[in-house]
């Protein structure tokens, strides 16, 4: 048995919470699994876009060509595709479990 020791952030009082050995297993499976769903669903979301863009190619382009603010339509598809991207990349790397080497200073 596991005793966790939390304190209230309005009382400085100890509250004792007992936790098992096998649920915390299970607390641990169950978050490296939805980080497997999370990271799967942010790479079909990437995959998804990319799929878009070349399919709507002569559109998107069609309207960037109009001129006036319509510039914005190709920096804003850049922006979410480095938002999803760059996601599903960081999620991928952790759950491989490689991680940036720290420089000491």
């Amino acid at each position: 048995m596991v005793a966790l020791h939390l304190i209230k952030s309005h009382s400085t009082t100890p509250v004792a919470i007992s936790v098992t050995k096998g649920e915390l297993t299970r607390m641990a499976k169950t978050n490296q699994a939805n980080a497997v769903i999370l990271t799967a669903s942010l790479g079909f979301l990437s995959v998804t876009l990319y799929f878009l863009l070349y399919h709507f190619e002569q559109p998107i382009l069609d309207l960037s060509e109009k001129g006036g603010w319509y510039f914005i339509v190709p920096l804003s598809m850049a922006f979410v595709f480095s938002i999803v991207h760059g996601a599903f990349t960081g999620r991928f790397w952790d759950l491989l479990g490689v991680k940036a080497k720290m420089v000491k200073k």
